[in-house]
């Protein structure tokens, strides 16, 4: 496993994280890939979309950090795991059970969650590996 890669599974991460985010800001997209029956437009809404999507630029910023010294700082990527998208994933899990995401956006947000999860978990086990053998040869 090289640095780039485990850079890599950080920089996948914040890319997500940005996409999601520039969703929230502007609801139309996001209605269309949760499968949302109207867009999100009242205020108490759009407040609440604002104050996620500044939470998700925020960890965008905090993965790219991350990767500018991947090892060091591979504890980012079990709090992107858990809490963050395991939050997230049940928090969809409450919109599809309320009927407010549709299933295949369900399905959708949680098969990226799900790629997301085995990524960032291979880039810590990597990670992790890798500071051992460091640890190991001194």
């Amino acid at each position: 496993m090289t640095m780039a890669a485990i850079r890599l599974c950080y920089v996948f991460g914040a890319v997500v994280d940005a996409v999601v985010g520039t969703l929230f800001v502007f609801p139309s997209p996001l209605a269309v890939v949760l499968g949302l029956a109207e867009v999100p437009a009242r205020p108490s809404e759009r407040l609440a979309l604002l104050a996620a999507a500044a939470l998700m630029f925020g960890w965008t910023g905090l993965l790219l950090w991350g990767a500018r010294s991947p090892v060091a700082r591979r504890g980012v990527l079990t709090l992107t795991i858990f809490p963050v998208i395991g939050g997230l994933a049940a928090a969809v899990a409450y919109g599809w059970l309320a009927s407010l995401v549709s299933t295949g956006g369900a399905i959708r947000l949680w098969s990226t969650q799900a790629l997301l999860i085995a990524l960032l978990g291979w880039g810590y086990l990597a990670a992790s590996s890798m500071a051992a053998g460091e640890e190991g040869g001194r």
